[in-house]
């Protein structure tokens, strides 16, 4: 009995948690710390739809209907775009791409759910709306044929979505699989299977969910709901924080994979011709998938994947390229900023510093001078005059 009473407010507390977190997550990844892009912008949306499932679960929560009410029609947009978010997330990241009928169909569920939402929701008067933001979703209603016909469809959509979700899942785990065991030379992406794992186990909790709310058992839903929604709000922060080294990882391991140089065996020795295949190495690597455009990138990630002491590969670097390997990187990244300010169709140089791999203007300033002697605005200028 304690513990039933106690139901409501770890609830409430949880849905706090999830709501703060999430808003702190957000804010860190679009102002304290800018991650990779192209992939990283899956990121930022599966945040954001986060923080607005939670900001709604809260306004519920906290008995804010008349607040509540404006946000309920945009409330299963989010819920039903994590799934697609995962998904082109994991095919971003190793570039791979399936462009079947059921992935269209898949990708665009959580707009034909908002159409839905708005056919049933927008005609009622604000009263009706009111009440109908009331039911519990988790709940069968049995008594209200017009709730109730609106949570059949909801649901049977998300399930169908979720199904879809599994197949194509498993595709990509066995081409993914088939991708890291093969002994092609061809340069192929392919995700690490802890990824793969954590995943599956929210996969499975989807599944025992489904079943025990199709057999009715009696447990609480809402806390457990609430509990996995935290959990999974936190594992999307941390693989933020973590976006651009696991993008340096895969390319690393893909692109290492048939190289000699990452056999097993450490490396130790730094003679000539061994130092020289490092060498190689490093600049197939920068030049092949312009690792060097990731700001996160550190002699650790390379000397890890190269199976090279980090002192090692520090000496190599200072001995044979007369630099450390942060301004042997800045090389690469300022000769990219110098080919794209050169294509410039205005004289403008807001953003190159992002594109090419760092994470402030002041930074990358600093580099520029170092490189050319020249600022960016004074190379600018002086291209534009000849």
């Amino acid at each position: 009995e304690l513990i039933k009473n106690l139901m409501p407010e770890l609830k409430q507390y949880l849905i706090i948690a999830e709501l703060v977190s999430s808003a702190i997550f957000f804010i860190y990844f679009l102002i304290f710390r800018r991650i990779e892009k192209t992939c990283g912008k899956f990121i930022m949306f599966g945040m954001l739809a986060s923080f607005y499932i939670s900001l709604y679960d809260f306004l519920i929560q906290t008995n804010s209907f008349a607040t509540a009410v404006y946000f309920f029609p945009f409330y299963f947009f989010a819920v039903f775009s994590l799934y697609p978010i995962a998904y082109h997330y994991l095919v971003c990241v190793t570039n791979d791409e399936n462009s079947r009928l059921i992935v269209k169909i898949f990708s665009y569920m959580p707009a034909l759910v908002t159409v839905i939402v708005a056919a049933f929701y927008l005609p009622l008067s604000y009263d009706d709306k009111y009440k109908f933001i009331h039911t519990n979703l988790l709940q069968i209603n049995e008594g209200d044929s017009f709730f109730s016909l609106f949570q059949n469809i909801i649901f049977t959509l998300y399930y169908i979505q979720f199904f879809i979700f599994i197949v194509i899942f498993i595709q990509m785990y066995f081409r993914n699989k088939e991708r890291q065991s093969s002994k092609s030379k061809e340069y192929n992406l392919f995700l690490p299977s802890w990824l793969f794992m954590v995943i599956a186990i929210f996969i499975l909790y989807e599944l025992i969910y489904f079943v025990l709310f199709i057999v009715k058992v009696n447990l609480n839903f809402d806390v457990l709901v609430q509990v996995v929604d935290f959990i999974v709000i936190v594992f999307i922060g941390i693989l933020g924080i973590k976006h651009d080294e696991l993008i340096i990882s895969v390319q690393l391991d893909s692109l290492l994979k048939n190289k000699v140089v990452s056999s097993g065996n450490k490396i130790k020795s730094t003679d000539d011709e061994t130092a020289s295949k490092i060498l190689d190495e490093i600049k197939f690597l920068l030049e092949e998938e312009k690792l060097y455009l990731n700001p996160a990138l550190k002699i650790e990630h390379v000397a890890k994947k190269m199976h090279i002491p980090v002192n090692a590969l520090s000496e190599i670097i200072n001995k044979y390229e007369e630099k450390n390997f942060s301004q042997f990187i800045n090389y690469y990244r300022i000769d990219e900023a110098k080919r794209l300010m050169l294509n410039l169709e205005s004289e403008s140089i807001k953003d190159i510093f992002l594109q090419v791999g760092f994470y402030t203007r002041s930074t990358f300033n600093r580099a520029f001078k170092s490189i050319t002697n020249q600022t960016p605005t004074e190379f600018l200028n002086s291209t534009v005059k000849k």
